[in-house]
Protein backbone atom coordinates (compact mmCIF):
# COMPACT_ATOMS: atom_id res chain seq x y z
CA UNK A 1 0.00 0.00 0.00
CA UNK A 2 0.81 3.07 -0.63
CA UNK A 3 1.66 6.14 1.58
CA UNK A 4 -0.87 8.78 1.79
CA UNK A 5 0.40 12.30 1.54
CA UNK A 6 -0.62 14.67 3.66
CA UNK A 7 -4.08 16.30 3.13
CA UNK A 8 -4.97 19.41 1.23
CA UNK A 9 -5.66 21.24 4.57
CA UNK A 10 -2.38 20.29 6.25
CA UNK A 11 -0.45 21.39 3.93
CA UNK A 12 -0.23 25.31 4.62
CA UNK A 13 1.32 23.92 8.16
CA UNK A 14 1.38 26.57 10.25
CA UNK A 15 0.13 29.10 7.85
CA UNK A 16 -2.91 27.75 7.98
CA UNK A 17 -3.91 29.37 11.50
CA UNK A 18 -3.74 32.89 9.81
CA UNK A 19 -6.35 31.36 7.06
CA UNK A 20 -8.52 29.80 9.91
CA UNK A 21 -8.10 33.40 12.09
CA UNK A 22 -9.28 35.36 8.28
CA UNK A 23 -12.23 33.33 7.97
CA UNK A 24 -13.19 33.66 11.75
CA UNK A 25 -12.90 37.17 11.32
CA UNK A 26 -14.74 37.44 8.01
CA UNK A 27 -17.88 35.13 9.30
CA UNK A 28 -17.76 37.07 12.67
CA UNK A 29 -18.17 40.56 10.63
CA UNK A 30 -20.70 39.62 8.07
CA UNK A 31 -23.05 38.32 10.75
CA UNK A 32 -22.69 40.82 13.36
CA UNK A 33 -21.73 43.51 10.52
CA UNK A 34 -25.01 45.72 11.46
CA UNK A 35 -24.29 45.71 15.07
CA UNK A 36 -20.28 46.86 14.56
CA UNK A 37 -20.71 49.37 12.39
CA UNK A 38 -22.99 50.90 14.73
CA UNK A 39 -26.15 51.13 12.29
CA UNK A 40 -28.29 49.00 15.00
CA UNK A 41 -27.70 48.44 19.03
CA UNK A 42 -27.17 44.83 20.28
CA UNK A 43 -30.24 45.15 22.63
CA UNK A 44 -33.60 43.75 22.29
CA UNK A 45 -37.17 43.83 22.72
CA UNK A 46 -38.42 40.56 22.24
CA UNK A 47 -37.14 37.51 23.98
CA UNK A 48 -33.52 39.07 24.89
CA UNK A 49 -35.16 41.98 26.74
CA UNK A 50 -33.05 40.93 29.32
CA UNK A 51 -30.49 42.39 27.67
CA UNK A 52 -32.00 46.21 27.74
CA UNK A 53 -33.80 45.47 31.63
CA UNK A 54 -31.11 43.72 33.06
CA UNK A 55 -27.63 43.86 31.13
CA UNK A 56 -27.40 47.08 30.29
CA UNK A 57 -28.78 48.87 32.91
CA UNK A 58 -26.24 47.07 35.34
CA UNK A 59 -23.84 47.77 33.05
CA UNK A 60 -24.12 51.29 32.68
CA UNK A 61 -25.09 51.64 36.57
CA UNK A 62 -21.48 49.94 37.18
CA UNK A 63 -19.87 51.93 34.73
CA UNK A 64 -21.56 55.05 36.15
CA UNK A 65 -20.80 54.24 39.64
CA UNK A 66 -17.19 53.20 38.83
CA UNK A 67 -16.19 56.56 37.13
CA UNK A 68 -17.93 58.37 40.34
CA UNK A 69 -16.13 56.39 43.24
CA UNK A 70 -13.13 54.63 41.67
CA UNK A 71 -13.39 51.82 43.64
CA UNK A 72 -16.36 48.73 44.65
CA UNK A 73 -18.51 49.82 46.89
CA UNK A 74 -22.02 49.62 48.81
CA UNK A 75 -24.51 52.03 47.62
CA UNK A 76 -28.18 52.73 48.94
CA UNK A 77 -29.40 53.55 45.21
CA UNK A 78 -30.05 50.16 44.45
CA UNK A 79 -33.21 49.07 46.76
CA UNK A 80 -32.67 49.16 50.27
CA UNK A 81 -28.77 48.84 49.68
CA UNK A 82 -26.25 46.33 47.97
CA UNK A 83 -23.23 45.85 46.80
CA UNK A 84 -23.14 48.17 43.83
CA UNK A 85 -20.66 46.43 41.81
CA UNK A 86 -20.97 42.74 42.58
CA UNK A 87 -21.10 42.50 38.97
CA UNK A 88 -18.56 44.47 37.29
CA UNK A 89 -15.89 41.53 37.06
CA UNK A 90 -17.96 38.84 36.41
CA UNK A 91 -17.58 39.58 32.67
CA UNK A 92 -14.19 40.65 31.81
CA UNK A 93 -14.98 41.86 28.26
CA UNK A 94 -17.20 44.34 30.04
CA UNK A 95 -13.93 45.92 31.74
CA UNK A 96 -13.02 48.11 28.46
CA UNK A 97 -16.68 49.31 28.41
CA UNK A 98 -16.28 50.70 31.69
CA UNK A 99 -13.82 53.64 30.24
CA UNK A 100 -16.28 54.26 27.45
CA UNK A 101 -19.31 57.25 28.57
CA UNK A 102 -22.22 55.94 29.76
CA UNK A 103 -24.28 57.07 26.68
CA UNK A 104 -21.60 55.08 24.47
CA UNK A 105 -22.07 51.80 25.87
CA UNK A 106 -24.81 50.37 23.96
CA UNK A 107 -22.71 50.89 20.32
CA UNK A 108 -20.09 49.00 21.70
CA UNK A 109 -21.74 45.55 22.96
CA UNK A 110 -21.90 44.17 19.42
CA UNK A 111 -18.28 44.39 19.80
CA UNK A 112 -18.31 42.59 23.11
CA UNK A 113 -20.06 40.02 21.31
CA UNK A 114 -18.25 39.21 18.36
CA UNK A 115 -15.04 39.50 20.26
CA UNK A 116 -15.99 36.80 22.50
CA UNK A 117 -17.14 34.74 19.54
CA UNK A 118 -13.74 35.52 17.88
CA UNK A 119 -11.69 34.38 21.61
CA UNK A 120 -13.77 31.04 21.82
CA UNK A 121 -13.00 30.34 18.58
CA UNK A 122 -9.30 30.95 18.73
CA UNK A 123 -9.30 28.61 22.33
CA UNK A 124 -11.26 26.11 20.95
CA UNK A 125 -9.03 25.50 18.07
CA UNK A 126 -6.27 25.45 20.34
CA UNK A 127 -7.86 22.83 22.34
CA UNK A 128 -8.42 21.01 19.57
CA UNK A 129 -5.11 21.02 18.02
CA UNK A 130 -3.46 19.79 21.49
CA UNK A 131 -5.83 17.07 21.14
CA UNK A 132 -4.23 16.21 17.61
CA UNK A 133 -6.55 16.96 15.30
CA UNK A 134 -5.87 17.92 11.94
CA UNK A 135 -5.90 21.64 10.57
CA UNK A 136 -9.74 20.74 8.85
CA UNK A 137 -11.02 19.78 12.11
CA UNK A 138 -9.86 21.68 14.57
CA UNK A 139 -11.07 24.87 11.77
CA UNK A 140 -14.58 22.92 11.27
CA UNK A 141 -15.13 22.29 14.81
CA UNK A 142 -13.77 26.17 16.05
CA UNK A 143 -15.81 27.78 13.71
CA UNK A 144 -18.99 25.25 14.90
CA UNK A 145 -18.31 26.30 18.35
CA UNK A 146 -18.45 29.62 17.79
CA UNK A 147 -21.20 30.56 16.05
CA UNK A 148 -23.60 27.46 17.40
CA UNK A 149 -26.65 28.39 18.63
CA UNK A 150 -26.05 28.53 22.33
CA UNK A 151 -23.44 31.45 21.20
CA UNK A 152 -25.21 33.31 19.80
CA UNK A 153 -28.92 33.98 21.01
CA UNK A 154 -26.88 34.02 24.47
CA UNK A 155 -24.88 36.93 22.96
CA UNK A 156 -28.13 38.62 23.76
CA UNK A 157 -28.61 37.74 27.20
CA UNK A 158 -24.66 38.46 27.77
CA UNK A 159 -24.15 35.23 28.88
CA UNK A 160 -22.70 33.80 25.77
CA UNK A 161 -19.73 32.34 27.88
CA UNK A 162 -21.25 31.01 30.65
CA UNK A 163 -18.78 31.85 33.13
CA UNK A 164 -19.07 35.18 31.76
CA UNK A 165 -22.07 36.78 32.75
Amino acid sequence: MGEVGPSFFDKPGKKFFYLFIGILVLIGIIVFLDFIDFQRLYLFKDMGSDSINGAYSNLTGTANYLKKYETFSWSFNIGMGQDATHTALENPFNILLYYLPSDKIAYFLGWREVIKIWCAGLIFYAYLKTLGKGNFASAAGALMFSFCAYMIVGGQWSFSFDGFN
